[in-house]
């Protein structure tokens, strides 16, 4: 289950990018990466400190827009490596330039980068990040 609710993305966090059919997906995948950043450290005790949740509940919609940007981007340009190299507005003519093209790996490396970098903006300070002995 998501951290943040649809309600909390858009009273709270004042979130407008996702739509409310879309929000659970990306939530839910915002919070197994926040899971996995957090070395599961989550749990009920946290919870139940209203500030930290709060932070917990703002990072899963920061991260959820995100990932829907990312998904929005990859299904206008068909794929995250395309580069836009030029635009035609007259019969629409589109160009691609593979030159500065990602590999896979790069790609999977800056969409870590920047959960890292989401993350770390709420969460600093609260040691949900830290994985060594408490």
């Amino acid at each position: 289950m998501a951290y943040a609710d649809y309600t909390f993305y858009t009273d709270v966090y004042l979130g407008n990018v996702i739509p409310s059919a879309d929000f659970n997906r990306v939530a839910q995948r915002s919070s197994d990466i926040i899971d996995v950043m957090t070395y599961n450290q989550i749990d009920q005790y946290i919870i139940s400190n209203t500030d930290i949740y709060t932070k917990i509940k703002k990072a899963n919609c920061a991260l959820a827009e995100q990932i829907y940007y990312d998904e929005q981007t990859v299904s206008i340009n068909g794929s995250s490596r395309a580069n836009i190299a030029s635009i035609k507005a007259g019969e629409e003519t589109i160009t691609y330039s593979s030159k500065n093209a990602k590999t896979e790996f790069e790609i999977q490396k800056d969409s870590y980068s920047t959960a890292l970098s989401i993350v770390s903006e709420y969460l600093s300070g609260t040691n949900l990040l830290y994985m060594g002995i408490k």
